[in-house]
């Protein structure tokens, strides 16, 4: 029998122990309900607040007028909880069956998003209006899914597709690198031209929203528990291009391959840029079909790639001023140093032919250029060696970038003494490689781009701006304006020298037996360079250089014809044609009031040409160019 000690003993440690125990629950209770209320109270909380961002209008695209190239639409995106949906294995499944979307693409985006996170992710975009119809009769069998209005990309005339560009969602890649601050999966990142130049300015800030949510993830409306943020809208852009002169430029070049770039001399703003073929950039504002992409990837047409920042070609007859100042400068020629053309150069046993087989009898500088001479800068050439090529054509800035604000752009090739004995050994190549190089031709390689700040150097007499687009950014929030600003190149050479190239050049189109004579208007003086760039795959391409009016230039222009043949038959007429409009259109006459841009309906051809009664006075153009017998290089 127990001892009442005993039992005593035993009551009291229950007793202990059941004080303790009550202890430590109030001090619970006092933790949870005072010490730690704010910290449950911000719990409860977030379980029925669900956080979305809201994403701002991108920034405006605008011509020189403020005329809209780039605007915004409404699109429906398709969002989605991680949390929620990833609870269901059989929700993601059902989801992607149901509409015909990829069941892995759906789970790794929301992964991507945090597999436990309550933050909206971005699943579909643009969806259409009857899967938005679905989606709302089984809202119930899909929580945590919702429906968002955004805008997404839209353009009003299908113009300059290489120099407007394109969007693209960003991928995980990019996020790691830090290439979207503060982005998520799905987001939205200029992919070319200038949307992607002018990114940061162009996308804004997003906004975030607070819902309150049921049990079950159901929206039931805002919160007024969090205050909203509102999203930031991007900047507008004010470009240097004009959308009659850039619509005018993208026909003369229909159903052919090229560039034409149309420069102010003195600000360096591109009033119009051309790649042909180019292609509708409304195809990449939403999903895009398989055979449109296999379209746009063609090898041959290549009409994604940006002819005039990417294309090479070798220069031809254009380069000629170039070499010739150089010389001069260098003391290796003057003026009045000439050669004897019989319409080709014998050196050892390879024949040199001028493109003139008749010859152009004796030669000095001023009709070498005028007349586009071969054999008078053949034996210029024979003087020479690579290096002093390459430096000629540095000193222009040939062979690299111009620093105009599209990225891609390519630098081309000036090879020198070094570049060829790497290449066939200093054994392995000849004085021959000179006859090539002294007309531009041969490895010698530019861009479309370059030659337009070389032409814009050549009318400037040396003082010439970067190529650019952008003019202005435009920040409606705060009122404020920003003008962008450029770096200028100087070529600095006497003034005599600068007399000599000028005067040659205009020869080119002012003076009978230049080889741009036929491009000679009463409105206007010009000058300019025609040029050939022979093509080892076929014809060779067409080029011309030109500037207007002189003797104070404002505008030029550049155009390569692809497989064209001659640059005085193919190329100049069409850089006329475009001074002609801007001089028209700075008259007022052009263009006619009823005028109305004319969308293309193909996917890889340029625009189709303007009706003749909206292209005024543009004699001289040949409808099949190279097909004229005669012309200069």
């Amino acid at each position: 029998m127990r001892q009442p000690a005993d039992i005593q003993l035993r009551g009291t440690v229950l007793v202990l122990a059941q004080l303790v125990l009550l202890l430590l629950l109030l001090g619970r209770l006092v933790q949870m309900q005072i010490i730690g209320a704010a910290d449950w109270d911000d719990r409860s909380k977030r379980n029925q607040v669900r956080t979305q961002e809201i994403a701002p209008h991108r920034g405006l695209l605008l011509d020189r007028q403020g005329r809209i190239l780039a605007d915004n639409r409404p699109s429906y995106t398709l969002y989605g909880i991680p949390a929620t949906l990833l609870k269901d294995s059989s929700a993601v499944p059902r989801l992607a069956a149901a509409f015909g979307w990829d069941p892995a693409f759906l789970l790794r985006r929301l992964k991507q998003g945090g597999r436990h996170s309550l933050k909206s992710v971005k699943l579909v975009g643009d969806i259409t209006f009857d899967q938005r119809v679905v989606l709302a009769e089984h809202r119930l069998d899909f929580p945590g899914l919702q429906v968002l209005v955004e805008p997404r990309r839209h353009y009003p005339e299908p113009l300059a597709p290489h120099v407007l560009g394109h969007l693209g969602e960003v991928d995980e890649e990019e996020l790691e690198k830090g290439l979207l601050p503060d982005g998520t999966p799905g987001d939205l990142l200029g992919r070319r031209g200038v949307e992607r130049f002018y990114d940061a300015d162009l996308r804004g800030r997003k906004g975030v929203e607070y819902l309150r949510v049921d049990v079950l993830g159901r929206v039931l409306g805002p919160t007024y528990l969090l205050p909203p943020q509102t999203p930031r809208n991007g900047l507008d852009l004010e470009l240097g291009l004009d959308r009659d002169l850039q619509q005018l430029a993208e026909s003369l070049l229909a159903n052919r391959r090229g560039a034409i770039l149309l420069m102010e001399v003195k600000s360096g703003r591109i009033l119009a840029a051309v790649s042909a073929p180019d292609f509708q950039l409304e195809h990449f504002s939403g999903r895009m079909p398989p055979e449109v992409w296999a379209t746009l990837n063609d090898a041959d047409a290549r009409p994604l790639l940006n002819r005039t920042i990417q294309g090479l070609y070798p220069p031809g007859s254009l380069f000629k001023p170039a070499l010739a100042a150089w010389a001069l400068e260098k003391g290796i020629i003057d003026e009045n140093w000439s050669v004897t053309c019989t319409g080709a150069l014998q050196l050892g046993r390879r024949t040199a032919h001028c493109w003139n087989l008749g010859g152009h009898g004796r030669v000095n500088l001023r009709k070498a250029i005028q007349q586009s001479c071969d054999v008078y800068f053949y034996q210029l050439g024979l003087r020479l060696n690579p290096d002093h090529i390459r430096e000629a054509a540095a000193w222009f800035g040939l062979g690299e970038a111009t620093g105009c604000d599209l990225d891609g752009e390519r630098e081309g090739l000036l090879p020198d003494v070094a570049w060829f004995d790497k290449r066939f050994g200093k054994r392995g190549w000849s004085r021959g490689v000179m006859l090539n190089l002294a007309i531009g031709q041969g490895e010698i390689l530019v861009t479309p781009m370059q030659m337009l700040r070389y032409a814009g150097l050549l009318a400037s007499r040396g003082n010439g701006p970067t190529p650019h687009f952008g003019v202005r950014l435009i920040d409606h929030a705060l009122n404020e304006e920003r003008l962008l600003s450029y770096p200028r190149k100087e070529v600095k050479l006497s003034a005599r020298t600068w007399a000599l190239i000028s005067d040659a050049c205009r020869a080119v189109v002012e003076e009978p037996g230049g080889t741009a004579h036929g491009q000679k208007r009463a409105r206007f003086q010009a000058a300019g360079k025609t040029g050939t760039a022979e093509n080892p795959h076929g014809e060779a391409h067409a080029w011309y250089m030109g500037w207007m009016p002189e003797p104070d230039p404002e505008l030029a222009a550049v155009v390569l014809v692809e497989n064209a043949g001659h640059g005085s038959t193919a190329a100049a007429p069409l850089a006329t044609a475009l001074f002609e409009a801007w001089l028209d259109q700075k008259e007022g006459r052009w263009p006619p009031a009823a005028a109305a841009p004319q969308p293309a309906d193909s996917l890889a051809a340029p625009p189709k040409p303007l009706p003749a009664a909206e292209l005024p006075r543009l004699r001289g153009l040949d409808p099949l160019p190279g097909s004229g017998a005669g012309g200069g290089r």
